[in-house]
């Protein structure tokens, strides 16, 4: 008695169940010709390269008989200890036609050679979304050079460190993808020097239009040029998170120092905002300690929220701090008197506080509890949210 065969879509059904399980996968695409074809868009459609695999898949990609590189569509590229070979794998890269994401973690862009980054662009020309984290540049125009050099990205979230921190002197700033519409920049551990204001200045130069901005680790000086950046984007900006990093050298006092930067922005950064009439969403993140305490309530960084000039729908509030008293000596009262009474704020739908809090645990909701009693009104709208997040990199800094 024979079987009768599956209908195709019941085919598809079983595999597209199974996507993450890689050896069920495997399974799957030895029963027939055609489930091998469904199976490999799940098997090969994310990769992850790391140290001694580069050389597996050149070995891998010279056999006639590999068919899955058109179905790639998600590449991580992990650190590699031996660049030298790095250098000789990549000028035999094939070109991966439906990459859609590439991340590079933790990699020395320095060691790249020049005869290898032509290849790399080639081969990677297709990408759309690309992740840097935690990769090192020579200059900021290393990494502008490498961004420029592909064509169809839509979205780009950096975290890089520089070697030369210095603004360059570009000349002709290298294009922008037009495509761009969604742009996150920090720089790693350490002082930025100018390298911030040649990546804004870059940015700057683009026709693209950018519907979403992440700029993190901001310090005081950094402000100007973002205001300016800001006024550039116009009405095609929607969403924006700002990072304001505090530091207090030593020797210096901290309550001169903590109201600068949002004095900085109020006075450069004012009039720029109002240029953003579609912004939709807010985000601003701030790094306080207990010695950032001064005589009397804080309004920092609540202090921003005046500069709005659009009908805000999310307003996201992060702070890191490494004491519940750091938030009992904020001034709530201003937040409550700058969301309730301004005409930007009264269609605000969510307003979410997101508390990372580096030295003591929350007992019982503790935290959340009294971040809802300091917001009594809003929160009886129905619209505060409140995140406890574990700490991470750049939060005990």
């Amino acid at each position: 008695m024979s079987v009768p065969a599956f209908p195709p879509e019941l085919d598809e059904q079983i595999i597209d169940h199974l996507h993450l399980d890689k050896p069920a996968l495997a399974v799957c695409a030895l029963v027939c010709q055609s489930w091998m074809y469904s199976s490999r868009y799940h098997l090969f459609g994310s990769l992850l390269l790391r140290g001694d695999a580069w050389g597996r898949l050149i070995q891998l990609l010279e056999s006639p008989r590999v068919t899955f590189v058109p179905y790639i569509r998600d590449l991580v590229l992990s650190g590699c200890d031996d660049n030298k070979n790095l250098n000789q794998h990549i000028p035999q890269l094939p070109t991966f036609p439906s990459l859609a994401r590439l991340r590079m973690s933790h990699l020395a862009w320095t060691d790249l050679s020049p005869s290898a980054t032509e290849p790399f662009l080639q081969a990677f020309s297709a990408t759309t979304n690309l992740t840097l984290h935690f990769v090192k540049f020579s200059t900021i125009r290393e990494l502008v050079e490498l961004v420029s050099g592909l064509p169809r990205l839509q979205q780009i979230t950096i975290v890089a460190t520089f070697l030369d921190k210095s603004n360059p002197d570009f000349g002709t700033h290298p294009p922008v993808a037009h495509a761009l519409t969604d742009v996150s920049f920090r720089t790693g551990p350490g002082r930025a020097g100018d390298s911030y204001e040649a990546f804004i200045s870059w940015l700057k130069s683009s026709s693209s239009r950018i519907h979403a901005l992440h700029l993190g680790a901001l310090r005081g000086a950094t402000l100007p040029a973002v205001s300016q950046l800001l006024h550039s984007l116009g009405p095609s900006l929607e969403d924006l998170d700002l990072s304001l990093l505090y530091r207090v050298p030593a020797g210096a006092s901290s309550s001169s120092l903590l109201p600068r930067i949002s004095t900085r922005f109020m006075t450069s950064g004012n009039r720029h905002l109002s240029s953003n009439t579609h912004l939709r969403r807010l985000g601003i993140h701030v790094s306080l300690r207990r010695f950032h305490l001064v005589r009397g309530p804080m309004n920092t960084p609540w202090a921003l929220l005046s500069a709005v000039r659009s009908p805000l729908a999310t307003l996201t509030i992060e702070l890191t701090v490494d004491a519940v008293v750091v938030l009992d000596n904020m001034d709530w009262n201003c937040l409550n008197t700058t969301l309730l009474g301004g005409e930007q704020f009264r269609g605000l739908r969510r307003l979410e506080f997101i508390v990372v809090l580096l030295n003591e645990g929350d007992e019982e909701g503790a935290l959340e509890a009294g971040i809802r009693a300091r917001v009594p009104e809003l929160d009886a709208r129905g619209i505060v949210e409140v995140v406890q997040k574990n700490p991470g990199w750049g939060e005990a800094s």
